[in-house]
């Protein structure tokens, strides 16, 4: 209905401010139910609870994440997904860590 699709819209912005203000755990806990979804939003809130553990240094739980979303939805619809101000930081986040990489 008209008011599911409001209330998820409004559950991923929620997640966005908290993504902004660095609080991935408050972040996670909005966008986790909404990637249960068959809404528009369950591939960007699962994009964001990936990007959330890359901006944390844990490539574990980001690869876990990243499995999720490749397992979930198709090239093409993870990066538009994707912020391209994003883009950059996703691959300075891998390539810190010099024995990991994305596992794709």
């Amino acid at each position: 209905s008209n008011d599911e699709a409001l209330i998820a819209e409004i559950q991923y912005k929620l997640g966005l401010c908290y993504m902004e203000q660095r609080l991935f755990e408050q972040s996670r806990s909005v966008l986790l139910p909404l990637c249960q979804t068959a809404t528009r939003w369950a591939i960007p809130a699962l994009v964001q609870i990936w990007l959330s553990h890359l901006r944390e240094g844990n490539l574990d739980l980001a690869q876990e994440s990243f499995t999720q979303l490749e397992t979930t939805a198709n090239w093409k619809d993870i990066v538009s997904a994707i912020p391209l101000t994003t883009r950059e930081e996703i691959i300075s986040a891998y390539a810190k860590d010099e024995f990991g990489s994305l596992q794709i």
